[in-house]
């Protein structure tokens, strides 16, 4: 006796499957969406306070956080120390406050942040991040 499937047995498991992955699609997309945004987010937040401590060694650091593409540049003596390119990483669109193009979030020589407060919103899709950095350069992560 021959031992198998029959074609409708395998037809049927084949829909039930592709049933069960259309179904699972999204819900992985929104997943991965949020992944990266979060990702980003605490990129950001990485080269931020790397800034920080780079103040402390060369007597002040600028982080410039540029919306389009959206890329991060840390500099400290007068030399770029690192650059964070967060659209190839994460694919993922980046705004500021006020509508601004650009932000320079500047830190002086014992690392308090020298400028205006700013929010730095991180999007993916439907994932939303939002990013706010004090006047006093402290982050608060929403």
């Amino acid at each position: 006796m021959l031992r198998g499937f029959t074609l409708l047995e395998v037809v049927c498991t084949l829909g039930l499957f592709a049933a069960g992955v259309s179904v699972l699609l999204p819900a992985a997309r929104r997943v991965d969406e949020r992944l990266s945004v979060v990702a980003a987010r605490e990129e950001l937040v990485g080269i931020i306070a790397r800034a920080r401590a780079q103040a402390l060694a060369y007597g002040g650091a600028t982080v410039l956080v540029e919306g389009r593409p959206a890329t991060a540049y840390l500099t400290a003596g007068r030399v770029i120390r690192e650059r964070v390119d967060l659209w190839e990483r994460h694919r993922t669109e980046l705004s500021l406050s006020g509508g601004h193009p650009s932000v320079e979030i500047r830190f002086d020589g014992v690392g308090l942040g020298r400028m205006a407060a700013r929010s730095i919103t991180l999007r993916r899709g439907s994932a939303v991040a939002r990013l706010v950095v004090s006047a006093h350069g402290r982050v608060r992560r929403e």
